[in-house]
């Protein structure tokens, strides 16, 4: 036979299940609440009093003498005398706020966990007594003094959780906590750490964004700088640790972009490799995942960097809440790229009819970016370092990825250099674009151009286009004029390009060359460079040499100094790559240097340089410089590249200085140009 009475929340009296008739009265319930909150004696005269408003003291007890009868009827725990009245509960008798105090001032934290779980409301929560004014006014104090109590034991308890890392029981009770304080932000604090240490980010940022909303719509108001703070860190462990998981499994496969994303391109169904790309960028926003980082693609125009970072963004945009694409061709326009991002379209930071600004509007798109919520952004054409750190955010939850020709950065820009296609990928985008050639011929093709991207795809839809030239007469055609040149690598038959870029080869390497001013070194150098071997390496001595001079004019410090900046300046245009001393000129590059430069004084100025190179090495190993002919018999005399080549089989092309890991001394090839019988024997001859 259990009496269960519930005060914490709306009343409830039952008796085995049964709900009581006291509880349909009002001053009855009041009544027993009362002497069971106070827990003692109570007057008559005091019972009365709180009772019922402006009536005699007779009338008063009077009035309490029938209630004290009705309400013992259905709780006889409630023991009278001729001046008192008393709540005393008994082994069958289950009061919730009873349980609630003993549990409170218990010193375990699971007793006083358990006793918090009955705290489904406040005291009486809703009651109110028609004619009650001391009753209404005691339960309005005493409601606040327990409320208050309760959410005090909450921080304990969750103090006791956090110190000793009972995150389980800790993302209980902060829950609870905050069922009881929708506003608190330090209940949402506890709830949040308490999620991320059980990996549970996204529990987290939902909490901090139910919090965020009550706040704005009740008060106006935004979390306290602490809570936003505490977001931040979560994010950035949610960023480490997703990253780390990533960079160690295989790519992820395509897939749709997240809600609001902004990006102007489809997924180029065509797109093939790089895969050690893109696992290398993986690998890099997980180095960089507990600070922000911009990662720059870098490389020769040409080479695929767009498509690449279109790739990243179909395979790994859903790890971010939106991937947003900008395009930083045009300095002067790149406010504008970004207040198009906070639209309906985008963000969602704004309508039309809010009229802002495009200052407002870029603002508020930049103080989004601040926020710790993960974004992926796309600074495409970004060539300028000023313009870079003008725009790129310095904290929040956005991670930057910039495709651009310079391929050297400031700290804080980690740099991937694109690659040149492996020959296999490139003849399977040549077969994807033009399927009738085979892969012999799809082979020979990517050979002419140098396995560069752009130039396979306008090649093989040439080819795709124009299906009455054969790829046999393609390379036919090819091998008679000048490569850059030839209609196909200006865009002939070619409808669109996946990314909107200019389809002619030579207006891409254009924008880089014409950066270059005539006559200084940078220019000079490229010129020279263009004299030597299509696709050789050149050791990066000889650039340095080139600049400063042969061997008989005095070499400065600051010469020297004015040959590395040559040589850097050539790099941020992407017009060369050096890598482990060596350095090289794309194939395609070389034609077009070799096309719009006037190059009589370099081929001196070069030819004069690498003969004291191999002279000096020659003389060193004790090699008569004559062997040269004997070993080549395809050649008349050393040149260099096609300098005063009388036929393609005429002319032996000295590479300069390559490092050998077996000798001291640093040894010297002599490549026969365009010379089949030596080709067949690798078209090598080491001095």
């Amino acid at each position: 036979m259990t009496q269960r009475i519930d005060l914490l929340g709306a009343i409830s009296i039952t008796h085995d299940g049964k709900p009581r008739r006291i509880v349909n009265s009002p001053k009855g319930c009041a009544l027993l609440a009362y002497l069971i909150v106070t827990a003692e004696q109570q007057r008559r005269e005091q019972l009365a009093d709180m009772l019922w408003d402006a009536t005699s003291t007779s009338r008063g007890l009077q009035n309490l003498r029938e209630l004290l009868v009705r309400v013992r009827r259905d709780v006889p725990e409630v023991e009278t005398t001729r001046q008192t009245a008393i709540f005393v509960p008994t082994v069958e008798t289950e009061v919730d706020l009873i349980a609630l105090r003993e549990g409170l001032q218990s010193a375990d934290p699971a007793t006083k966990d358990n006793a918090l779980s009955r705290y489904k409301g406040e005291l009486l929560s809703g009651f109110y007594v028609e004619g009650a004014t001391a009753f209404n006014e005691w339960l309005l104090i005493e409601r606040e003094r327990l409320h208050r109590r309760v959410l005090d034991a909450y921080r304990q308890l969750c103090q006791h959780y956090q110190a000793h890392e009972m995150w389980a029981a800790g993302q209980t009770a902060a829950r609870r906590w905050l069922q009881l304080a929708e506003w608190s932000d330090e209940a949402c604090r506890y709830f949040m750490r308490f999620s991320a240490e059980r990996n549970q980010f996204s529990a987290a940022h939902q909490m901090y964004e139910t919090l965020r909303q009550r706040l704005h719509a009740e008060l106006g108001v935004s979390p306290d700088q602490e809570t936003t703070q505490l977001l931040a860190r979560i994010e950035r462990k949610r960023n480490a640790a997703t990253w780390e998981r990533l960079a160690n499994a295989e790519l992820l496969p395509p897939a749709n972009l997240p809600p609001s994303s902004v990006m102007p391109f489809q997924r180029n169904r065509d797109f093939v490799g790089r895969e050690e790309t893109l696992k290398e960028i993986v690998g890099l926003f997980a180095k960089s995942a507990e600070q922000p980082q911009a990662v720059a693609i870098t490389g020769i125009g040409g080479i695929g960097k767009t498509q690449t970072a279109v790739e990243f963004a179909y395979r790994y945009g859903q790890q971010f809440h939106g991937v947003y694409w900008l395009n930083f061709g045009d300095p002067e326009n790149v406010a504008s790229e970004i207040a198009r991002l906070g639209s309906e379209r985008g963000m969602g930071l704004f309508q039309a009819a809010d009229q802002l600004s495009t200052g407002e509007q870029v603002l508020r798109v930049q103080r989004a970016w601040q926020e710790a919520t993960p974004r992926l952004l796309i600074f495409d054409s970004c060539e300028n370092e000023q313009v870079l750190a003008d725009w790129l955010p310095v904290t929040g939850g956005c991670r930057v990825l910039l495709t651009s020709r310079r391929g050297i950065w400031s700290r804080g820009v980690a740099v991937v250099s694109q690659e040149l296609l492996a020959r296999a990928e490139s003849v399977r985008l040549l077969q994807q674009l033009a399927p009738a050639q085979t892969a012999q011929e799809a082979r020979q093709i990517a050979a002419k151009l140098g396995d560069l991207p752009l130039a396979l795809h306008l090649a093989g839809s040439f080819l795709n286009h124009y299906a009455t030239v054969t790829p046999a007469n393609y390379l036919e055609q090819l091998n008679r004029r000048n490569l850059i040149e030839h209609p196909s690598l200006h865009g002939r038959g070619v409808q669109r390009s996946p990314t909107d870029h200019d389809l002619s080869l030579a207006h891409t390497f254009a924008l880089s060359y014409d950066q270059l001013s005539v006559g200084t070194p940078a220019h000079h150098l490229l010129l020279a460079l263009a004299c030597c071997a299509a696709g050789e390496p050149v050791p990066q001595a000889v650039a340095v040499r080139i600049v400063t001079g042969s061997g008989g004019e005095l070499r400065t410090e600051s010469a020297e100094l004015a040959a590395i900046d040559a040589l850097t300046q050539l790099q941020a245009l992407g017009l060369l790559t050096l890598q482990r001393g060596q350095i090289t000129l794309h194939r395609l590059v070389v034609q077009f240097v070799r096309l719009h430069g006037e190059l009589n004084e370099s081929r001196q100025r070069i030819a004069s340089i690498l003969a004291e190179l191999l002279q000096g090495t020659v003389s060193q190993s004790g090699i008569d410089l004559s062997a040269l002919h004997s070993r080549c018999p395809h050649s008349g005399r050393i040149t260099i590249g096609s300098v005063q080549r009388t036929s393609p089989s005429s002319a032996l092309t000295l590479v300069g200085a390559i490092s050998c890991g077996h000798r001291t001394a640093t040894p010297l090839y002599a490549v026969c140009c365009a010379c089949q019988k030596c080709a067949a024997s690798q078209g090598r001859t080491r001095i």
